[in-house]
């Protein structure tokens, strides 16, 4: 599957999982989309909702979830 591929399925996910996308700058030269959450329970939510890889970052108060 071609990242944009995975970003689509990602996209359809959290919209179906009433989600807030954002597009996000992130580490490893990220560069799309991905759900800002407070708790690493949401996190595993979250794992939940879609069935491609994730992966996360702290952000201090919370975490960011985004396509791997």
């Amino acid at each position: 599957m071609s990242t944009q591929d995975r970003y689509s399925v990602f996209r359809t996910d959290m919209i179906r999982a009433d989600r807030e996308i954002r597009e996000y700058r992130g580490r490893n030269f990220f560069h799309g989309p991905a759900v800002d959450v407070g708790t690493f329970d949401e996190v595993q939510s979250m794992i939940r909702e879609t069935t491609i890889p994730l992966q996360w970052d702290t952000l201090g108060k919370g975490f960011i979830v985004y396509p791997r």
